[in-house]
């Protein structure tokens, strides 16, 4: 969708089709992020302000009550243009190191000035974006052109055979200092339905799918290195994986903040695709 700066929007959210579990007594805790941060949370009359989204952000409590989680922006600026994401939180049933989250939408949100209306000009959120790897395979001409176009790009992609194992690349010391020796490192990782791993000193949890699969080691991550292993990859793995690093918020908030560090797609084949394999390590060894 598409605002003017200066003017408010409503992205759309609809929870009912996942909240319809949740008990009545229990208040939704509802939040809209984007890849970097949160941008709104509400839990019952309590809610949070992402920074810079301060006096600008809502999801009203009467609204959401009915299964509607839309997020109100007000006064909307340049810089409010990206992707962005809402998800309902609920207690696991496992010990979690936080609650679950559970994806409802996604809301590409572009903004541009009164002129741009009429300028011949492409907004930076138009640029072309990478399909998945996936499903280029169905010729070699559309394979070559994702090769050609997409490894140009920041995002890291990687292609794995069917039960093999993958390291996801990830180095928290690009958004961080290194940490006082009395305070642990929490580092997650997550697609967009839900966490796939998270580690905090010693105790770490796996996601759902993912038991004894995903590793992040703990020597390793000291260093600076949160790259996750994947091993015994499945063709349901394939999709795009995100790492963040957690850290606690100045000022009082509903949980801790995310520092986005690393995206990686990740792209799953069998043994009929060699040629998918060659093409992008050849790619990336130019």
């Amino acid at each position: 969708m598409t605002a003017r700066v200066g003017s408010s929007v409503v992205l759309p959210c609809d929870c009912t089709a996942v909240c319809s579990n949740q008990s009545s007594n229990e208040g939704l805790h509802i939040e809209w992020r984007t890849f970097s941060e949160t941008v709104f949370e509400r839990l019952g009359e309590e809610h949070y302000e992402g920074e810079g989204y301060e006096g600008r952000v809502d999801v009203p409590e009467d609204k959401l009550k009915k299964g509607n989680c839309s997020l109100f922006l007000k006064e909307v600026k340049a810089e409010d243009a990206g992707v962005y994401q809402s998800y309902l939180l609920v207690k696991r049933e496992k010990r979690p190191l936080q609650s679950k989250r559970v994806f409802i939408q996604s809301v590409d949100l572009s903004v541009h000035e009164i002129s741009e209306q009429f300028s011949g000009n492409v907004p930076a959120d138009h640029i072309f974006h990478c399909p998945p790897l996936a499903s280029m395979i169905s010729s070699r001409r559309a394979l070559l052109l994702w090769c050609i176009t997409c490894t140009a790009q920041s995002q890291t992609f990687m292609s794995v055979g069917n039960g093999s194992s993958a390291v996801l690349p990830c180095d928290w010391t690009a958004v961080s200092s290194t940490p006082s020796s009395d305070q642990n490192l929490y580092i997650e990782w997550r697609t967009f339905s839900g966490t796939v791993f998270e580690s905090l000193g010693e105790e770490h949890y796996e996601g759902e799918g993912y038991e004894g699969r995903v590793d992040v080691p703990e020597d390793k991550l000291k260093k600076g290195n949160c790259s996750l292993v994947l091993k015994e990859v499945k063709a349901e793995d394939a999709g795009v994986y995100q790492s963040y690093l957690l850290v606690k918020q100045e000022k009082r908030s509903l949980q801790s903040k995310r520092v986005f560090i690393q995206s990686v797609e990740l792209s799953v084949f069998g043994k009929n695709y060699e040629i998918l394999w060659a093409c992008v390590k050849q790619t990336f060894m130019v």
